[in-house]
């Protein structure tokens, strides 16, 4: 029933049947926890569009009709949030067994850290942003340490990770962290794609070229920004070695 609710596009239904999924007592399978995220993120994501879509149309709002906009704002942020705070409250209840495979912890700890970052992403403003900020780490860097320890560097769910981790530094915390995690890991990928199995060159390579284009986009907005504030430098310079500043300063001197 779930990949039936999955290809009429019901994602809601969806999620209900891979909770009763989740709550079974064997470990899921791949095919099983790919339904699982596929659900979670198409019920999150259309609700996140739904934002995004609101504050594009802000602008265009009427003085007289703003105070319904900011409501019906709210209103999807609270069903939002409620649906996320549902999904890691089955993670942490029934997802992770005690005979979890590696692979399974790193799937775990990776959704809790994207899932948080969804509340953080909500919580730019509020009270809860630090508390969801950290959970967010936590999660990431367990996820990190169980991917390094057992997981091939261009092992698709290693590279997920270290994609959807780079985000996260690049956007909410240190850029420069977020582009140095997302370099060391898409060179290690590079170095070891040819050493992967069949069966997951494809999604690693797919990976991979995401890395690559968030490098190379990062790094390009790191250029223009240095070089922007060079260019405010030596117009600030000039501006100092005018005849009228100078004369001032020699005033002063």
């Amino acid at each position: 029933m779930a990949k039936l609710s999955g290809q009429a596009e019901r994602f809601d239904d969806m999620l209900f049947y891979m909770k009763a999924v989740v709550k079974q007592p064997q470990e899921m399978n791949m095919y099983e926890m790919d339904l699982f995220t596929m659900a979670c993120k198409s019920v999150i994501e259309a609700r996140r569009v739904a934002i995004r879509s609101v504050d594009s149309m802000e602008s265009e709002v009427e003085p007289h009709a703003q105070q319904q906009v900011d409501q019906y704002k709210a209103a999807i942020q609270m069903e939002l949030t409620e649906k996320i705070t549902d999904i890691l409250h089955i993670l942490d209840k029934y997802y992770l067994s005690e005979t979890a495979t590696l692979g399974s912890k790193v799937f775990y700890y990776k959704m809790k850290g994207d899932y948080n970052r969804y509340l953080v992403e909500l919580q730019v403003e509020n009270e809860p942003y630090r508390r969801y900020v950290l959970a967010t780490i936590r999660a990431y860097v367990r996820a990190s340490k169980y991917a390094s320890s057992g997981l091939p560097e261009a092992h698709p769910q290693r590279l997920s990770l270290a994609l959807n981790y780079s985000v996260f530094y690049r956007y909410y915390l240190k850029p420069a962290i977020g582009l140095s995690i997302a370099k060391t890991e898409y060179k290690s990928g590079i170095d070891k794609l040819d050493d992967l199995p069949e069966d997951l060159y494809k999604d690693a390579v797919s990976h991979l070229r995401l890395l690559r284009d968030n490098i190379r986009m990062w790094e390009k907005i790191t250029a223009e920004a240095e070089a922007e504030a060079s260019e405010s430098y030596v117009d600030a310079s000039s501006d100092l070695r005018s005849p009228q500043n100078q004369d001032q300063l020699e005033t002063i001197s």
